[in-house]
């Protein structure tokens, strides 16, 4: 923790205005590993049900081992609740699949009506459920946004954007931001997002730029090379699949620089009433962790894959602060802990539905 001092404005000595929490992570990849270990046996051996309990077990895991200040976040969660919402998830797959297996055409459009009807519900109430089990100093998370404007944000926005050739995309991923943190609370103090549309408009700019010049113009220039030599079947087939591998390649490759920009972009204008926060996750360091932890998941058959996610959510903790005004202590003593725990209660007895954003 470090402290932020400016000059007394009636002229006095420097009073310190605010504290830097660096968020820190104590967890460890052999500890995460027994864990999940257990998790990908017993999800196994149960055909699926035991998944809830393991959604339970890794983000408490993971919560109670992140610290701020001096205090530990925490998940709160009821496995049968989760269990729940994962039956319900599974019937709306189930009923999609069945749709465009017996009916066709008229079943895929019957099933993308009713995924627009129901996907922005669920993400609305995904986020309920997310942020009213998870907690800090004893206080709730709470998510106020309304159903109204999640169709609006989910489905109106994304289907325009489809139909503008994607050039609403990042309008679309502003509305989406604006809507999930400037309708998150913790205890009575509100998220604001600060945000303008013409940076993330900045940022996608950037990455397809950068994405047309690794991967497009190279796939174009080796396309016209086929068709003026009438490149023979087979070694067409084999093009076709090497253009296919380096575009994934490129978008894997040039993924990390859309990731960090907008991460920091979106926590960076992201405040909790006067306390802001501090987003600095690097570009290399970023593009690092993910490659070798790629390489490493691969040469071991997936066994490396707890070690990653805690390689990962360390980086993220120490490269993100709270810059509290004031004492911290003072503001989480004034919230309301009781009302906010209530919410909270409230929210964990709905269907657990958690879709990540």
């Amino acid at each position: 923790m470090t402290f932020q001092t400016f000059p007394d404005p009636a002229g006095g000595p420097q009073v310190n205005t605010s504290q830097v929490h660096t968020a820190e992570f104590s967890g460890s990849g052999s500890e995460f590993f027994r864990i999940w270990i257990v998790n990908v046996i017993l999800s196994i051996l149960t055909l699926g049900i035991y998944l809830a309990w393991a959604k339970v077990r890794t983000m408490q895991y993971l919560h109670r081992n992140t610290r701020l200040a001096g205090a530990s976040f925490d998940y709160h969660a009821r496995p049968i609740v989760i269990l729940k919402g994962n039956l319900v998830a599974l019937a709306l797959v189930l009923a999609y699949g069945a749709l465009n297996h017996f009916f066709g055409t008229t079943g895929f459009v019957v099933s993308i009506a009713i995924i627009l009807a129901v996907v922005p519900w669920l993400l609305n109430r995904s986020l309920r459920f997310r942020l009213g089990v998870t907690s800090y100093r004893g206080l709730r998370f709470a998510f106020h946004g309304s159903v109204a404007k999640a169709y609006l944000v989910f489905a109106v926005w994304p289907i325009l954007t489809v139909f503008t050739a994607y050039l609403l995309a990042p309008f679309t991923h502003h509305a989406i931001k604006s809507y999930q943190h400037n309708n998150t609370s913790y205890g009575s103090t509100s998220f604001r997002f600060t945000a303008a549309i013409r940076s993330f408009y900045a940022i996608y700019a950037v990455w397809f730029v950068c994405f047309a010049i690794v991967v497009l113009l190279p796939l174009i220039v080796v396309g016209v090379y086929a068709y003026v030599n009438a490149i023979p079947g087979n070694q067409a087939t084999g093009l076709i699949l090497f253009g296919m591998f380096w575009l994934y390649l490129g978008a894997f490759v040039l993924l990390p620089l859309f990731t960090v920009r907008l991460r920091n972009l979106i926590w960076n204008h992201t405040k909790l009433g006067p306390h802001e926060i501090v987003s600095r996750v690097g570009l290399g360091k970023t593009a690092f962790i993910w490659w070798t932890s790629l390489v490493l998941i691969i040469c071991t058959l997936g066994l490396y894959t707890p070690f990653a996610r805690v390689r990962w959510v360390r980086y993220l903790a120490t490269s993100t602060s709270l810059v509290a005004v004031g004492n911290l202590d003072e503001f989480v003593a004034g919230q309301t802990a009781g009302q906010v725990g209530a919410v909270g209660e409230g929210m964990a007895d709905m269907l657990g539905i958690d879709i990540a954003l």
